[in-house]
């Protein structure tokens, strides 16, 4: 099977794949709920959690500013099982024709997969650093290849412009282009959402890569600093990655809506990352009251738009091109 026949089985399966996915990923949080009941289950535990789309919120920045310790609780256990049930609750929609379907799977893949890639990154340096937990095993094999295919399939789905019905409907779809600009509440839920994604999902690995500095200034007594540093850069590896590859983050794949240039074109990788500096400006998150357009937009000329039926982005091979 090559990589085309590969490609279009998963278009072709998607309610399918996001069931198994949510259900794996369910099931061992499950398990762990009721092993403080029934006692542990083992090997049945640890293989579902190897081969679920891993995802966890670590919100790694908000120790250095409190006593947040709490939110282990919050990251690792509870927001999963949100997160699960909403990708489950994809499958049921896609499954009933709702409308909110492709918005429910396109949102759950696009956390899937900057959390394989996360995932993949931090069991490879932590390999490299030697870690006696992450020795060459069967277990971090087989968890790498995991994350390796599922963020493969994100990828594959995220940048198609198939709407995700063809598994439960053989009526095509034809791709259209709305313009119709995304409205100020959805724009405030993009911010909220992507705004605990980029915290709970990018602040871990970007701790690792600068924990000497990050000590450093964290016991210097710059706890404030050490948070806005670590939630800064994980705001550069997030925004500029999702708005570039897919013209979307994980928040405006919810409202179904995207961002493009003025003219309508998708941007480019430069354009992203002056979106991303627009947004650090003192009181930018201000400029959006009134009738007025938000900084980073009227800067970068871009906006936000509705495109609720296809995000007409292209095929995997184009991604090249968006550098």
């Amino acid at each position: 099977m090559n990589r085309t026949e590969i490609d279009a089985f998963i278009k072709k399966n998607i309610g399918t794949i996001t069931l198994i996915g949510g259900l794996l990923g369910m099931i061992p949080l499950l398990l762990m709920f009721a092993s403080s009941m029934y006692g542990s289950f083992g090997n049945v535990q640890l293989w579902f959690s190897i081969a679920k789309p891993f995802v966890s919120f670590e919100f790694y920045s908000l120790d250095y500013i409190g006593d947040f310790y709490s939110i282990y609780s919050l990251g690792y256990l509870y927001f999963p099982i949100i997160f699960y049930g909403i990708m489950l609750a994809g499958y049921f929609s896609l499954k009933n024709g709702s409308a909110t379907a492709y918005r429910l799977i396109r949102f759950s893949f696009a956390v899937i997969f900057i959390s394989q890639l996360i995932g993949i990154l931090w069991m490879i340096l932590n390999f490299f650093d030697g870690d006696y937990y992450f020795s060459m095993s069967i277990y971090w094999i087989l968890t790498v290849i995991s994350q390796i295919v599922w963020a493969y399939i994100a990828f594959t789905i995220l940048r198609s412009n198939i709407k995700p019905v063809d598994e439960f409907s053989t009526v095509s779809v034809e791709v259209e282009v709305s313009y119709i600009e995304a409205t100020k509440g959805q724009r405030f839920l993009h911010h909220l959402i992507d705004s605990i994604l980029y915290l709970g999902l990018c602040t871990s690995i970007v701790a690792f890569f600068g924990d000497s500095f990050i000590q450093e200034l964290y016991y210097n007594g710059w706890s404030s600093l050490t948070y806005f540093v670590i939630a800064i850069i994980a705001r550069l590896l997030y925004y500029p990655m999702f708005e570039t590859l897919f013209g979307a983050t994980p928040g405006k794949f919810l409202t179904g809506s995207k961002v493009v240039k003025n003219d309508g074109s998708q941007l480019k990788l430069g354009d992203t990352f002056s979106r991303t500096f627009s947004r650090m400006v003192p009181f930018e998150p201000f400029s959006f009251l009134g009738n007025n357009a938000g900084w980073h937009d009227k800067w970068t000329k871009t906006k936000v738009v509705i495109d609720d039926e296809s995000t007409s982005i292209g095929s995997a091979d184009d991604v090249i091109d968006d550098f």
